[in-house]
């Protein structure tokens, strides 16, 4: 085994201090620490800097390794890594020190903090420059510390440089924080092997002499910088932490944090706890200087409902710290409305209709309901209720006084110390892109301001557009297009639908477009069951040649019991459009909607209707008038518990869909929700069945911990 030589360390490279780190060599000679800088959290990023600090058994440093990198694209975050696209303007190329790279690490137990996420960039960087690397068993000090690099550190004494996030001051502070918590790790690593080896001329590029960009971190990102995570879930929390700093979680960062929880074998109940973690350590750092802001307030909420955290968490525990004191005068005809269970001084209860009469006396109108036009002040027993009217009354930004300064009160004039929030509005995410943003109402799809715009374009030409259809039903326009597009007749030919399908991961894929012209393509998608990270994989093919991605998570949860028995019959055969962008190409499937696909697949040839399976998981209306017997049936789980239900089928008894079929879930011989007539077209079969007799089910209780616990109708079952 031949092993380029290793240069004595700089001199200003001082040796690490403190204890030895034999035991955790194993049969290896040395330790490897390394840290990267990249463009981006994905596999499809690029490394912007690498550094490699190499450790002797006695945890001194015998060389740093350092260089800058041209990653061939736009070099990403400057506010976290402070390298700009004029600073590797000069600097190699990773394949240029890729070979250099590989020798460091070749023989040495690899060391880093995060280190999943170092090894999953530098393996793509490496298969890129024709290395095969096998990391065996390396050592995570944020396994260990379950915190950030800097905070960790600080914890443990180490000092950080003002040069953090330089990658090879990174990787020293993790030389240095390895020998703080060396005791903690309860195994010997093992070393990498990187093959081929190569001598070649070296040439790097480093951060001396060049001029750094401090630009500011987002405020998410500067908020987070003191989260702490559990050993099992502090990988997923570091990548979710910068995932998430613009407030915009797309298709691909979501395939990327799946595919990483995946790895790290987390379980829907552990991924939704690492979420409300998250999000609480988010309010605690908020809540330092006890002043929490509308765009704090606005970013924390946004933050919750990209992670499916419920919002009500940010509430509770900020309502009041954003509370503004102010002065109410009384004046005739001022709508009043009373919540909680009022004491006078001396410690007797005083009934509502006292309190209502009062009111009167002094001029004001009593309500029964807090509304935004019918409501003008609500007096609590506890300004800080979280009664339903104390809550409408914050959303709506009525201002609410407590039963003692009321009762303090003698008439119209009169000035009552009162508290209000401004109306902060529901937090949504895009159903297309991601976004997050804060909107006066809720919305069963949300669609941002940019994703309307653009679907509100015009067509590249009117010759183009398929001929409308006799029939204007969904399934009509999809049989019409699909006539349109001409495919070769091999495999399943899938029509064409309204739903767009970005594919994924392509620019791992580039040079399968090489030659390509931009426009309409036909695609083979073929499943990969051998696929480690997930054999639910779909692969999408040029036809009759090279891949060129895969189809992303969300997608699969709808499609694929589908795509995979179609799989069964050959090449499933579908219609795409590529188009190349400054970022690389991006391609397109055009897909009909979940429902219309599956019934497709069971028109024909006969036996399809036998393969077709679909998953769907659907949140039950009407819960809140369930709760006692939703707690009941959840019982003491904390987190999630399946429980047998029964479907029975009635009209709707009043409101929008008066008299159309609604489908009630009962838990024995009580409800616990229900799903409106808007369902049908979703779940189609089981309408049918619970028209005919009631219908047996599983349903799904999440534990909320504001306490309105979520129930989901999960089934997988043909269409």
């Amino acid at each position: 085994m031949r092993h380029e030589a290793l240069p004595p360390p700089p001199p200003e490279v001082a040796a690490v201090a403190g204890s030895s780190l034999g035991h955790l060599l194993g049969t290896a000679e040395r330790l490897a620490v390394v840290d990267v800088e990249t463009t981006g959290l994905y596999r499809s990023d690029r490394i912007v800097e690498i550094g490699v600090v190499t450790l002797d058994p006695g945890g001194a440093v015998v060389e740093a390794f350092e260089t800058l990198v041209n990653p061939g694209r736009d070099v990403g975050p400057t506010w976290l890594h402070k390298v700009t696209a004029s600073m590797v303007a000069d600097a190699p190329m990773f394949h240029d020190v890729a070979h250099h790279v590989a020798s460091r690490l070749d023989g040495a137990i690899v060391v880093g903090h995060n280190l999943p996420f170092d090894q999953r960039m530098l393996t793509a960087e490496f298969a890129a420059s024709g290395i095969d690397i096998h990391w065996g068993n390396g050592l995570d000090t944020l396994r260990v510390t379950g915190c950030k690099l800097g905070v960790a550190c600080s914890e443990h004494g180490v000092p950080l440089g003002a040069d953090a996030h330089s990658a090879v001051a990174d990787a020293l502070a993790t030389a240095q924080l390895l020998l703080a918590v060396a005791q903690a790790f309860p195994y010997a690593g093992q070393a990498a092997t990187a093959r081929p080896l190569e001598v070649r001329p070296m040439r790097v590029h480093t951060r001396v002499g060049l001029t750094q960009v401090e630009a500011p971190a987002p405020y998410l990102a500067a908020l987070a910088q003191g989260v702490h995570a559990t050993p099992d879930t502090a990988p997923y929390v570091a990548l979710l932490d910068q995932a998430i700093a613009d407030l915009k979680l797309t298709a691909d960062e979501r395939l990327e944090l799946n595919g990483l929880a995946t790895d790290l074998g987390l379980d829907p109940a552990r991924i939704a706890r690492a979420h409300r973690d998250f999000i609480g350590d988010l309010i605690d750092a908020a809540l330092e200087d006890l002043i929490v802001t509308e765009h704090e307030y606005e970013q924390l909420c946004r933050a919750a409902a990209l992670l499916d955290v419920d919002v009500d968490l940010v509430a509770q525990r900020t309502d009041k710290h954003r509370s503004v004191g102010s002065d109410l005068v009384l004046t005739p005809g001022l709508q009043v409305c009373f919540t909680g269970v009022a004491i006078d001084q001396h410690g007797s209860e005083l009934p509502r209709s006292e309190l209502e009469v009062i009111a009167r006396a002094r001029g004001l109108v009593p309500t029964q309901n807090v509304t935004s036009k019918a409501c003008d002040l609500l007096v609590a027993s506890d300004p800080a209720s979280r009664s339903g009217k104390a809550g409408k009354a914050r959303k709506f930004g009525i201002p609410i006084a407590s039963v003692p300064d009321f009762l303090a009160t003698y008439g119209s004039g009169d000035t009552l110390p009162v508290s209000r929030l401004a109306s902060a509005g529901v937090a949504l995410v895009c159903s297309q892109c991601g976004a997050s943003w804060l909107a006066t109402r809720s919305s069963s799809k949300p669609t941002c301001a940019d994703c309307k715009a653009t679907a509100g374009q015009p067509k590249a030409s009117t010759a183009e557009a398929s001929v409308p259809p006799a029939d204007d039903s969904p399934m009509a326009a999809v049989e019409t297009a699909a006539a349109t597009v001409a495919k070769p007749t091999i495999g399943v030919d899938v029509p064409i639908g309204p739903r767009g399908c970005p594919i994924a991961w392509t620019n791992h894929f580039v040079a399968s477009f090489d030659g390509l012209v931009e426009g309409a393509v036909v695609l083979e998608l073929r499943p990969e069951p051998d696929n480690p990270h997930n054999p639910q994989a779909i692969a999408v093919r040029l036809h009759g040649g090279a891949q060129i991605g895969y189809l992303p998570n969300w997608i699969l949860e709808d499609y694929a019991s589908g795509f995979h028995a179609l799989c069964a019959e050959g090449p499933v055969v579908a219609t795409a459009s590529v188009h190349r962008r400054e970022s690389g190409w991006e391609a397109e499937l055009n897909l009909m909607e979940p429902d219309y696909f599956y019934r497709w697949i069971a028109a024909a040839p006969q036996g399809r209707a036998t393969m077709a399976t679909r998953q769907f998981n659907m949140k039950l209306a009407g819960t809140k008038d369930c709760l006692d017997a939703i707690g009941d049936a959840l019982g003491r789980s904390t987190t999630e518990k399946r429980v047998p239900a029964e479907i029975r089928s009635i009209p709707t008894p009043s409101g929008k869909y008066q008299g159309q079929p609604r489908l009630d879930f009962f838990h024995g011989d009580r409800k616990i929700g229900h799903l409106l007539p808007t369902r049908q077209d979703q779940i189609p079969g089981v309408f049918r069945g619970a028209a005919a007799s009631p219908v047996d089910a599983t349903v799904v209780i999440e534990h909320s911990s504001s306490g309105n616990h979520r129930v989901f109708f999960r089934s997988e079952g043909r269409m």
